[in-house]
């Protein structure tokens, strides 16, 4: 029997590590307003580190193979 939230929550955690992965815009976006909070830069002024996006497709890999593996213990 095919458990409906289950898969859809294994949907939405691969579609989230898939935007991390690819570094999208709106993450990027996110990571900028998330560093320039508590400081007088703006958004637009943060520069992201080589390192902090590949820890974010590092993550975001692993967010995305446990989506799978949600996926594939609801069916």
């Amino acid at each position: 029997m095919v458990d409906f939230l289950l898969v859809g929550t294994g949907l939405v955690l691969v579609l989230m590590g898939g935007l991390a992965v690819v570094n999208h815009p709106l993450v990027d976006a996110f990571n900028r307003v998330v560093k320039s909070r508590g400081t007088k830069q703006t958004a637009a002024d943060i520069e992201m580190s080589v390192v902090s996006v590949t820890i974010g497709r590092i993550a975001g890999a692993f967010i995305a193979l446990f989506g799978v593996g949600v996926i594939l213990d609801g069916l």
